[in-house]
Formats: C-alpha cells, sequence, structure tokens
C-alpha cells in the first residue's frame, strides 16, 4: 500500500513539474487566463459560437464545454491534460460569475471573455498610472 501511496505521489509530482518544450511548468502555463487570451480574436470566438450552436437551447455541460474548446485550441498531446484542468476551471467560474449550475451557452463564454479582457485591460492601465 505505501508503495502505491509513493507511485501516486511520484505521479502527481510530475504532472506538477511537467514542463514540455518550455521552461514553464504547464500546470503554470495552460490556466483559465491563457485560454481566455487564445479566444480574443475574431476568428476564435467564431469557433466558440460555431461549437456551441448544437448546445445554445439548453447550454453545454462540462464534458461538451471541454471538448469544444479542446476541439478549437490547437495543442500537442501532452497539453491535453494541462488544457482540461484549465477549461475545468474556466466552466466553474463561468458558472459562478453568471449563476448557473451545469450549463453554459456561447453568450455566457463570450461574456465572460469580454469582462475578463475588459479587466485585464484596466489593470494594465493602473499599472500604467502608477509610473
Amino acid at each position: 500500500m505505501t508503495s502505491q501511496i509513493s507511485d501516486v505521489e511520484n505521479l502527481v509530482q510530475q504532472i506538477l513539474s511537467y514542463k514540455g518544450k518550455g521552461d514553464l511548468p504547464y500546470v503554470e502555463k495552460y490556466d483559465k487566463n491563457w485560454i481566455v487570451r487564445t479566444f480574443e480574436e475574431k476568428s476564435q470566438i467564431q469557433m466558440i459560437e460555431k461549437g456551441f450552436k448544437l448546445y445554445d437551447d439548453n447550454g453545454a455541460d462540462l464534458i461538451d464545454f471541454t471538448r469544444i474548446f479542446l476541439n478549437s485550441i490547437e495543442h500537442a498531446e501532452d497539453e491535453t491534460l494541462y488544457l482540461t484542468i484549465s477549461l475545468i476551471d474556466l466552466f466553474k467560474d463561468i458558472c459562478e460569475s453568471y449563476g448557473l449550475k451545469s450549463h453554459v451557452k456561447s453568450k455566457d463564454v463570450l461574456n465572460y471573455i469580454v469582462e475578463v479582457g475588459r479587466w485585464e485591460i484596466l489593470n494594465l492601465m493602473n499599472v500604467f498610472r502608477t509610473f
């Protein structure tokens, strides 16, 4: 039993420290903000809208939400786990922001992206004002 716990601890440590080809661990690189920044361009937003087309009546649950984004983000196989973790965090944040329980619609996602983008711009403006 102790050997299994040690194996699990080693696996978790490897996941947390994995850097792929870069210098930054993927668990730090791929967060919900990275995903939001990835989808700030018009063509990428259109990909989200297209992906949600089937789900806009009832909304997409966590599994469909994750599938839509993973199909829309170009990524390597070793990035999938980290993107999935970040997408779960993003889904949770969107649900909390809009009082949703288990399904989101494209308008929820797009509103969230706009609000977070606006918040980042305001933060940058405040940083520049301090200089």
